[in-house]
């Protein structure tokens, strides 16, 4: 329902701001976000290329640190690129500013999901188109494709629509790549030199009659009318050893006389092409000097094309880019970011746009009209929010609609976002305490705040606001997540941390690694080895290699209990696991749940510490329990039971003492429930670890099993033996 009230919102919006167009400005560099992920030399490599060669302002590059393999999960997606792009933008005051964002190699290229026809595999740039949404809503709900609202329908050469952040709540997401960091670089240089110097082909596998067929004959007939030269090869034969390309097409696989390769073609600087096929632009790697597939794209870069348009999976018929509209849009300078858009009808889907946005073999023939719009429209401010006016207007909108709240609540939580996004936090806390003064149930208000006093460093009050957050609906993996996360690393309070894991691992822990360790430490934390111990054998039973987190935590668990030989034993190979799965590009475990190896080096020299020095004798004395029966009640007895080791951590103390356990004793005889009535807590966990395992002969009452508490202490001394001395053990 949430989501359904937001898509109409996003109605709403376009409704108002969609009218007739009165101003705009020149799109430039100035318009673009460049994005690198610093974990990859070919993403910086390109970046650095395309930033001198377009001189783009310094604010307008976003770095990033992900994975540097073709695939990522949906949450990873989110986490480590959507998030710091939106970031970016906000801290920059850009999101009206920015029209294009261009990815690199390097940046992962498909999040992960279901490939059907209705799944949400997606490429990660049409994806990311949608991160000005993300910014107005503070979510990403959209799983699976959604239609684009500068599609054209069709294509009118008089009635110029270039791509303004008025008319639009996306951005245009291009990608340069290619083979090598070299393709990519060679792809800018292209886009620079473009001119219109080349005719038009498109070549169909048959006369037999297809949408996509009337397709491409509409484009060639829009583009003979605007004076260009256009040809359409139906006749069964290729289209080979071509000359001044500027634009072409063919129906890949559905061609059989192709034979999966692409013509010759001399292509002119500018110059853009498609191709109609299910998956030409999956993967940008090669194995073992063999291109992949599924990497048509690639080729046709390695060819000299500078602008392409492929799928990383099925984008069914309707997904298709339309020829119709791309090339005569491009020969009516239309920049390649724009021909390309205006020709997908969906966004967060499977297209992925190859080539620089900026690239124009046609730009003069659009100059007048940009001119005259560049005269009229600068991007403003909204005096009262001090955000991106369209930005602000939008958002506005929004929070009023969903809150159905005062104007002042939202103007005042909005001149907060602005304040914080120019780095003021005193002035933008002061701002959000008198929003939430007005309407103290605007999720994005204490969000806000929590955050503002995190980076402030008060984590128990930005805990506290984070909760009442998520329970005034700003719900999701990622808060709870964060308020794990803050509970355990800020708060040292693992038990603070318990809710939010049990959760996540409800919901995630089958599935994601990461969670499920972490759900696994925090059980570990909280006095619950053999629970923790469980998760981490099913995690290393289920993969082969083991994950490293998994073995690591088996690891500790058995320094916690004092066994360090096999803690040793454990972590040395968790260390080495965990660098096999850091050079492992292709497997998400290196990302999403890489071990600490400073803090695993660490618990080694612990554990080897112990081993190398001379023991002291632990001796735990279990005294006789209290009983005050006669008569026809016999007492609870102890069938079975594990022994009771010293705490580590509390022997490491010098820690000695007497704890009293009092369990309570079902009419089977089984533990249901343990409880310290006295004594240090931390001698106290070792006896509850060992007697949730006990077994009882219960208690008899006139010869009926009742339910009973057995009470007894726990005596825990350290001696350090000497010539005669005796050590007592327990019994």
């Amino acid at each position: 329902m949430r989501f359904r009230f937001e898509i109409i919102l996003i109605a709403i919006a376009c409704r108002l701001f969609i009218g007739p167009l009165p101003a705009a400005w020149s799109q430039s560099v100035d318009n673009v976000l460049l994005v690198v992920n610093d974990n990859s030399e070919d993403s910086r490599a390109i970046a650095r290329y395309y930033a001198e060669k377009r001189k783009l302002p310094a604010t307008n590059t976003c770095r990033l640190r992900t994975a540097e393999s073709d695939t990522i999960s949906r949450d990873a997606f989110e986490r480590e690129i959507l998030r710091p792009v939106a970031d970016h933008l906000r801290s920059k005051a850009l999101q009206d500013q920015i029209l294009y964002i261009v990815t690199t190699r390097g940046i992962p290229l498909v999040v992960e999901g279901d490939a059907s026809p209705i799944g949400d595999l997606a490429a990660v740039d049409s994806e990311l188109a949608l991160a000005y949404r993300y910014l107005l809503f503070g979510t990403f709900p959209y799983h699976g494709r959604v239609e684009n609202p500068y599609f054209a329908v069709e294509f009118n050469r008089d009635n110029f629509r270039p791509f303004v952040r008025r008319d639009c709540d996306i951005y245009l997401v291009t990608r340069l790549t290619g083979a090598s960091a070299i393709d990519a670089i060679l792809l800018v240089d292209r886009a620079l030199a473009a001119e219109a110097n080349g005719d038009f082909f498109f070549d169909l596998a048959s006369a037999q009659q297809s949408p996509e067929a009337d397709w491409a004959q509409q484009a060639a007939t829009s583009l003979k009318n605007a004076g260009l030269k256009a040809t359409v090869e139906n006749s069964g034969r290729v289209l080979d050893n071509l000359a001044a390309v500027q634009g072409y097409l063919n129906q890949g696989s559905a061609d059989a006389t192709l034979n999966g390769r692409i013509p010759q073609i001399q292509w002119s600087p500018g110059a853009i092409a498609t191709v109609l096929d299910k998956v030409t632009a999956r993967s940008w790697r090669a194995s073992g000097g063999e291109l992949d597939a599924a990497s048509l794209a690639m080729r046709y870069i390695e060819s000299g094309v500078t602008g392409f348009g492929g799928y990383v999976a099925d984008p069914t018929a309707d997904g298709y880019l339309r020829p119709q509209i791309l090339f005569p849009a491009y020969a009516a300078g239309y920049n390649l970011a724009e021909a390309f858009y205006a020709a997908a009808r969906y966004v967060n889907w499977r297209a992925v746009i190859l080539g620089d946005p900026l690239a124009s073999a046609f730009s003069k023939n659009s100059m007048r009209q940009r001119n005259e719009l560049a005269a009229a429209f600068r991007p403003g401010i909204d005096k009262e929010t001090g955000l991106p006016e369209q930005f602000s207007q939008r958002r506005r909108l929004y929070l009023t609609q969903k809150y159905t709240t005062g104007k002042e609540a939202v103007v005042l939580l909005l001149q907060a976002e602005s304040a914080a996004g120019r780095e003021e936090d005193a002035g933008a806390l002061a701002l959000v305490d008198k929003s939430l003064e007005q309407d103290p149930y605007i999720a994005e208000s204490h969000l806000l705040k929590a955050q503002l006093l995190e980076r402030s460093r008060d984590f128990t009050r930005s805990f506290d606001h984070y909760k009442k957050a998520l329970e005034l609906g700003q719900t999701g993996r990622e808060m709870y997540l964060k308020l794990a996360r803050m509970a355990l690393d800020q708060l040292k309070d693992p038990a603070k941390a318990a809710p939010f894991t049990q959760w996540l691992n409800s919901r995630y822990g089958k599935t994601e690694l990461a969670i499920a360790a972490l759900y696994a430490d925090v059980e570990r934390q909280n006095g619950r080895p053999e629970e923790a111990r469980a998760v981490y054998q099913r995690l290393v039973s289920e993969s082969n290699p083991p994950p490293a987190i998994a073995i690591a935590g088996i690891g500790r668990i058995q320094l916690d209990q004092g066994n360090f030989e096999q803690a040793k034993d454990l972590l040395t190979r968790a260390l080495e696991l965990n660098q096999a799965e850091t050079k492992s590009r292709t497997d998400p475990r290196a990302s999403e749940a890489r071990i600490d190896e400073a803090e695993i080096r660490r618990l080694l020299d612990k554990a080897a510490g112990q081993i190398a020095k001379p023991k002291e004798d632990a001796s735990v004395t279990v005294g006789v329990p209290e009983t005050t029966d006669g008569g026809n009640s016999f007492p609870a007895r102890i069938l079975s039971r594990t022994p009771i080791k010293y705490p580590y951590e509390a022997q490491v103390a010098k820690v000695e003492g007497t704890v009293v356990i009092s369990l309570l004793i079902d009419e089977m005889g089984q533990v249901m429930k343990a409880d310290i009535m006295s004594g240090d807590r931390r001698l106290a966990k070792g006896v509850l670890d060992s007697a949730k395992s006990w077994r009882f002969e219960p208690r008899l009452e006139n010869g009926r099993a009742i339910v009973s508490r057995y009470t007894f202490p726990v005596t825990f001394k350290i001696e350090k033996p000497g010539p005669g001395t005796a050590v007592k053990k327990e019994p």
